[in-house]
């Protein structure tokens, strides 16, 4: 646009149009317009659910069961109810259900005070939701899904009660962000009903979910989960069950190459910057602190256990993580992880380079290019084994 303006100033408008037209075939054919143009239909065909089945012979999912009201948890309550749907909160004790219910609630809140929700609505849509500690008077709902901790343990053992109390024909789902489905599935007693759900947060304002399938799961289970996901107003990603899914394995390679960078003395603001320049909203240092570091340990080490990623291979992103956690270094809501903040807002720390000295000099494209070819790699891996199609 700039050339255009510098080149056709005080031109006729015959030679002004020829300008603007070199300019546009240019542009118009250039990788990032073919990308992009690309990119749009591949969404708009993703959200409409295009090639994934007939969901109108499907019926309606009535009913579902969240397990868990922690953020996501609360999140996924919030968007089935508001989508109509009767809701049962299960969290572990009173006190725990009553924190899901505030969540909601501010959920819900927010709603009106943006002016998206009435108050009339918002009561009635608060009025779907039920809060219990047990697993009582869940027979007759459609589906479940589970979003507590990613401890194994505790999500077996939720499975477990899901697949004792719901009705034969009912589907569970698991918000699990990076363990095996096929596993947790089997803790059920019913694997062909067995489905992932992977939510990102905030999940009231995220269209993305990424469905996971079992070598078990049954057509009718993935049928019904999207039919679910259509009412939600969700765009579903179905992917195949392995370390990482799709969406947590190329985050951890973008993450981790980034951390891997930081450990080799790269000043944080550099490498958020040239993910920045690559149209990312946010670094992935900043992110990282955001998602908090202690969590990020386990994240990564799950994968890590779960699978070899591509670029693993000489990451050192776990024991980055490492000395930033021993050092008290915890992330954004500890006031101090990769950045400090100060008052809450983000500042360089300056005692990040005795931790972690600079060993080599890099350009700042180069910065970009790892970023970039750590996902594009894990991406293509991912294809090869199957996991996306």
């Amino acid at each position: 646009i700039l050339d255009v303006l510098e080149r056709g100033i005080g031109k006729s408008l015959e030679d002004g149009l020829s300008i603007e037209s070199e300019n546009f075939i240019t542009l118009v054919l250039s990788p990032t317009a073919k990308n992009r143009v690309r990119n749009f239909f591949a969404t708009r065909d993703a959200r409409a659910m295009k090639g994934l089945g007939d969901l109108d012979q499907v019926e309606d999912i009535t009913s579902v069961v969240v397990v868990g009201g922690g953020t996501m948890g609360s999140g996924i309550a919030y968007v089935a109810a508001s989508a109509g749907l009767r809701v049962r909160m299960i969290e572990m004790d009173a006190a725990g259900a009553d924190r899901a219910k505030a969540a909601i609630g501010k959920i819900a809140a927010r709603q009106v005070k943006a002016g998206r929700l009435s108050e009339d609505a918002q009561a009635e849509l608060l009025g779907r939701l039920s809060y219990a500690t047990g697993y009582d008077g869940i027979a007759d709902f459609d589906a479940a899904i589970e979003a507590v901790v990613e401890i194994e343990n505790v999500k077996a053992e939720v499975m477990r009660n899901l697949g004792a109390a719901m009705k034969p024909d009912a589907f569970i789902a698991s918000n699990t962000s990076t363990m095996s489905i096929t596993r947790l599935a089997g803790y059920s007693g019913r694997p062909s009903q067995f489905i992932g759900a992977h939510f990102f947060s905030p999940v009231e304002r995220m269209p993305l979910v990424e469905v996971i399938l079992t070598p078990d799961t049954s057509d009718v289970v993935r049928m019904r989960t999207l039919k679910l996901l259509r009412q939600l107003r969700k765009t579903p990603l179905v992917v195949n069950d392995g370390p990482g899914f799709f969406t947590s394995r190329c985050v951890a390679s973008y993450t981790g190459e980034a951390l891997t960078m930081v450990a080799e003395g790269i000043a944080p603001a550099r490498i958020d910057a040239a993910a920045k320049r690559y149209g990312m909203v946010i670094g992935p240092c900043a992110m990282a602190d955001l998602t908090g570091l202690k969590l990020l340990q386990d994240i990564l080490g799950s994968i890590t256990r779960e699978g070899s990623l591509v670029t693993q291979r000489g990451s050192r992103a776990i024991a980055a993580l490492d000395t930033l956690v021993a050092a008290g270094r915890l992330g954004r809501n500890a006031g101090a992880g990769i950045y400090d903040y100060p008052d809450g807002k983000m500042r360089d720390w300056q005692g990040l380079a005795a931790l972690f000295p600079a060993e080599w000099d890099v350009s700042d494209a180069d910065i970009g290019l790892r970023l970039m070819h750590a996902q594009g790699l894990e991406a293509a891996r991912a294809l090869e084994e199957g996991v996306v199609a």
